[in-house]
């Protein structure tokens, strides 16, 4: 059974476009973004994001996603793990179908860029802070990851003085 299994899933966005022209326009919306004198209108066109993708994932593998800018690796993440609802298709996680409203089951990471003017602690603390979990608790996770990353003498340095190999690792 696989631990992630995604098939066919679309996802479309409404992008707005903003069409500049004559006459007065009609939308109240417009006047309100664009002020009373604005003419023109605004329009809308979809962007599908997610056309059709499947893939699966098993048990003790590891999996990437490469891809050029705007090709949908971000709203893959973002689907898969719930912070954003498919237009079509299924995910299931360890054989269970995820329902259309659901909480997180799988966290992806997603660009985790360090605040530079914070320490490493804060940086892990600020992270830490997304998650449902109590102080005693978040505590301990923080001292975890400082020991996994290797970073326990250094945690209470501002990130901005650690070498660039620190950072990218």
């Amino acid at each position: 059974m696989p631990l992630i299994e995604a098939l066919n899933l679309t996802k479309i966005y409404k992008v707005r476009k903003t069409v500049l022209g004559s006459g007065r326009s009609s939308s109240i919306l417009a006047r309100i973004l664009f002020g009373e004198s604005f003419t023109g209108r605004i329009v809308y066109r979809e962007l599908k994001a997610l056309d059709n993708v499947s893939f699966r994932v098993d048990r003790g593998s590891m999996a990437g996603l490469i891809g050029l800018n705007g090709s949908g690796k971000t709203t893959l993440l973002k689907v898969v793990s719930g912070l954003v609802l498919q237009d079509g298709g299924v995910i299931r996680v360890l054989g269970e179908e995820l329902p259309e409203r659901r909480s997180l089951h799988v966290t992806p990471i997603i660009e985790v860029n360090l605040n530079p003017y914070l320490t490493g602690r804060q940086n892990l603390e600020y992270l830490a802070a997304f998650f449902d979990i109590g102080r005693e608790e978040l505590v301990s996770r923080v001292r975890n990851a400082s020991s996994i990353m290797e970073i326990e003498d250094r945690a209470d340095d501002r990130v901005l003085r650690y070498s660039s190999g620190m950072v990218a690792d």
